[in-house]
């Protein structure tokens, strides 16, 4: 049986590999993605207003639709009702990894030598440990619609 080369395979790789990259970048919430997307609330803000939102600086009295253009969409929501009345916070997490320490174990390894004999030997073994996890980046309250606290740990 002959196999012959299929003559749309470049084509067939062309296409996939813009639908890959389609799918890579859809999912990629920026900036100028999002001000776009709230075109009605961005457009008519000041033009020191717009930089500071670019900024990713978030300040008290900025609408919910202003916090989703500087700071995308949040990790985490919740809604605490009270005497007060109803707020939301919204949660912006970050990630981070510290180095643990390193640990030495000994493993042993063996050698044959060319009377037969097997050779026992114990050799270090070094390994570095990180520990790694997540914690709240910033904190904004909302309450009627506005923001009313802002938490940042930089």
């Amino acid at each position: 049986m002959i196999y012959r080369r299929m003559k749309s395979f470049p084509a067939f790789t062309v296409v996939t590999f813009l639908l890959f990259a389609g799918l890579f970048f859809a999912g990629c919430s920026t900036f100028a993605s999002r001000s776009e997307e709230m075109a009605s609330v961005f457009d008519p803000l000041p033009a020191e207003t717009k930089m500071r939102l670019k900024n990713e600086d978030v300040r008290l009295g900025d609408t919910k639709e202003m916090v989703y253009v500087a700071l995308g969409e949040p990790d985490g929501k919740t809604v605490r009702t009270d005497e007060s009345g109803t707020g939301e916070t919204w949660y912006y997490l970050d990630s981070y990894q510290r180095y643990g320490g390193s640990t030495v174990t000994y493993a042993p390894r063996y050698y044959s030598a060319r009377n037969g004999r097997v050779i026992t030997t114990t050799e270090p073994i070094f390994r570095d440990y990180y520990y790694s996890g997540f914690y709240v980046r910033r904190q904004i309250v909302f309450r009627g619609g506005k923001v009313t606290e802002v938490v940042s740990k930089e």
